[in-house]
């Protein structure tokens, strides 16, 4: 809520008589504006024309479903009075001039009593001066308030090629040559230029280690290593990273699904992420045949672009030599059938044992308990091309020696995973690998995006990201490298307390209103941020355990409405898609989410139909890596029931300081109650206000 001057709350505890000031400034400094009033005065020295003839209202809202705060422009009529010695329409509108109010702060205040300090004033408004019409003798003043965004897009800072520097936020993970090539945190990082072998791609900050790019195969769906440099450079004046114009690339992947040609049993547990539990079959022959009894493990996986260059696959498996009485002879394999060559992994003969892969380690680089089957050779000799699908074949060979004795041969495959280099082709295939190198705009950066201007630390939370941007294109808050926390972060509403497990993946590549990217984080964040009448930032979200800090009777209000959230607005389940996909209009996550009482509320409130009641959700910058719970809760506890909504106008002038954020009660012997219940418990924020000299009117709604 507003704070008041002590001279200023006093003067509101009689009857009292107020005055506007307008200060309409031609600069930054604060002190060279034109002082207008509704009447005469003067305040701290400076004169100001009781020229303004129409009473305007301010208005400001905040709407708590979308997250956003909306202030009003106002405009004031005054004449073209005379003004120093000439037409005051001179002096506003003197365009080649040296003094210019256009686009120059405008600052209202609240006089009580003719105070004659500005100080025992009150500030109502900031904002700036736009428009300025005259019709005969009458000027208009279009004021709008002031958004320090306003009319600025991000990206905006380019390379000499013109391609934009992207700005990216969050927690990015790579996809390097160990570990497997699962990872879709990533940013895009656009082309901006390329030279001898190289190709350029603009990144969000400078690099110094680790695995930075990643290479996108849309056949495949994946993020895969790219054989480049291991830190950033300079290109054509921005920070880039280099890869060779051969688009090396490294893929580390498991199948995808089982093929219907399988016969062995759990199969998916030979593809799933566990090393532990495996896929498993056992085939049986007998000593009076010498014919081999053979089972297929047939796994499908993703198929993939470019020329291949080297693939291995990885396996970790057993296999078992059972014979049903001492002496029966033969052998028992374990084969690499992808190609048709039979290339045996595991074998054991004459005798009851269970041999293991060994020799390579896990996905990870970790361990030894993992065989390499080298698939290089094979692959040209299949016309550069992978096999249809991965086949593990287990057999059993026995010697025959007429008796007809058992042998069994018992497969189990824990774990299968491929590693294959794929890269562009121009001895073979030179138009081909002219035009996949050309047509590469785009490569996926796995590095940690923006740090804190204000501290350090990467951002990681979407507040973070929120306050950063207004810091960064803006410089407010800024003053020679100093900032100033806004208000409500880590006190009072304390944000970043209360926002503290909502991460933020995000990136923008192309030129956007800073406005919507800075309103599109706020909704996905579950806050609003507005500017207040003195000018500071401040954030405002909804607690966990609302509590009022002023409970108004009916001595301090009249003509109090009570309704409730209309029902078009109630919002019961929501299908949320988040976590976005660096490189498609889609998302890796989705889910369909209410809460338990939610079933409740539907039939209370005879939501019959399936859709009735459901929003569709789409979050670009939320990134929880397991859930959308947190945010659904959030929304839900807004929108979610049948919430109770209150208007009036505020008689009470010591509680003119209310404001869009503030949260109030309503005494519990106020004169009748909302639809029988009682107002005990049942708090509300205010989000809406309308002021005027002598008046203000407010809405609200209830948040508990």
């Amino acid at each position: 809520m507003l704070t008041y001057p002590s001279n200023y709350e006093s003067a509101l505890q009689s009857p009292f008589e107020e005055n506007w000031l307008f200060q309409l400034h031609s600069d930054s400094t604060g002190s060279n504006f034109i002082g207008l009033a509704f009447s005469d005065t003067t305040v701290s020295s400076v004169f100001y024309y009781g020229a303004v003839l129409n009473k305007p209202s301010i208005r400001e809202s905040i709407d708590l479903q979308k997250s956003v705060a909306k202030t009003t422009n106002l405009s004031i009529t005054i004449p073209n009075f005379n003004y120093n010695g000439s037409d005051i329409s001179t002096q506003l509108l003197n365009t080649g001039g040296a003094t210019h109010y256009l686009n120059q702060p405008v600052k209202i205040y609240s006089q009580l009593n003719e105070a004659t300090a500005l100080g025992d004033c009150l500030q109502v408004f900031n904002g700036r001066l736009r428009y300025i019409s005259m019709s005969g003798d009458k000027i208009q003043i279009q004021i709008v308030s002031e958004r320090p965004w306003d009319n600025i897009q991000i990206p905006n800072i380019r390379s000499t090629t013109g391609a934009y520097v992207p700005v990216a936020y969050g927690d990015y993970t790579s996809n390097g040559v160990s570990g497997l090539s699962t990872s879709k945190s990533l940013y895009p990082a656009p082309f901006t230029s390329s030279e001898d072998n190289a190709l350029n791609f603009l990144t969000a900050k400078s690099y110094s280690s680790g695995d930075i790019a990643n290479f996108y195969d849309s056949n495949s769906d994946m993020f895969v290593y790219l054989a480049q440099g291991t830190t950033t450079v300079t290109k054509d004046g921005k920070d880039a990273i280099s890869i060779n114009n051969s688009i090396t690339r490294t893929y580390r992947f498991r199948g995808t699904e089982t093929d219907s040609t399988n016969a062995w049993t759990n199969p998916d547990r030979a593809w799933d992420s566990s090393k532990t539990n495996y896929a498993d079959k056992t085939v049986q022959t007998l000593t009076n045949s010498s014919t081999a009894v053979t089972s297929s493990l047939v796994l499908n996986f993703p198929q993939i672009s470019g020329k291949i260059t080297a693939a291995t696959l990885y396996i970790k498996a057993d296999l078992t030599y059972t014979e049903e009485t001492s002496g029966v002879e033969g052998t028992v394999y374990l084969k690499d059938d992808s190609f048709g060559t039979n290339a045996t992994i595991l074998s054991q003969t004459n005798s009851n044992a269970t041999v293991s892969t060994s020799g390579s380690p896990d996905s990870d680089g970790n361990g030894s308990d993992y065989t390499a089957m080298l698939w290089t050779t094979a692959i040209a000799n299949n016309n550069d091309q992978l096999p249809n699908n991965i086949k593990i074949d287990v057999v059993a060979q026995a010697v025959d020696d007429g008796v007809g004795a058992d042998l069994d041969a018992t497969g189990k495959v824990y774990d299968i995973y491929l590693q294959i280099t794929a890269a562009t082709d121009p001895g073979d295939e030179p138009l081909a690998s002219a035009k996949e190198t050309q047509d590469l705009e785009t490569v996926y950066i796995g590095q940690d995006g923006l740090t804190k201007t204000w501290s350090s630390g990467t951002i990681t939370k979407i507040h973070d990201a929120h306050r950063d941007l207004i810091n960064r294109f803006t410089e407010f808050g800024v003053d020679s490298g100093s900032y100033t926390a806004p208000e409500n972060w880590s006190s009072g509403l304390d944000i970043d307390s209360a926002r503290t497990d909502w991460p933020v993946r995000f990136w923008v590549n192309e030129p956007t209103p800073l406005r919507n990217v800075l309103e599109k984080l706020q909704y996905e964040g579950g806050f609003i941020a507005r500017f207040r009448s003195n000018g500071s930032l401040q954030y405002i979200v909804v607690p966990s355990s609302p509590s009022a800090t002023d409970t108004l009777t009916a001595n301090d209000i009249k003509n109090l409405k009570v309704s409730h959230v209309p029902f078009d607005e109630i919002i019961t389940k929501m299908h949320i898609q988040w976590n976005k996909h660096p490189a498609k209009n889609s998302y890796v996550d989705d889910v369909t989410l209410t809460n338990g009482g939610n079933n409740t509320k539907r039939t209370r409130l005879n939501i019959t139909k399936d859709l009735e009641g459901v929003s569709e959700v789409k979050l670009d910058a939320y990134a929880d890596t397991s859930s959308a719970q947190r945010w659904f809760d959030y929304y839900d506890g807004l929108i979610g029931d049948l919430y109770i909504k209150i208007s009036g106008e505020i008689v009470n002038p010591l509680l003119y300081k209310l404001e869009v954020g503030d949260q109030i009660a309503i005494d519990s012997s106020y004169p009748y109650a909302p639809f029988g219940e009682a107002w005990s418990g049942k708090v509300f924020m205010i989000t809406s206000t309308s002021r005027m000299a002598h008046s203000m009117k407010f809405e609200a709604r209830q948040i508990n």
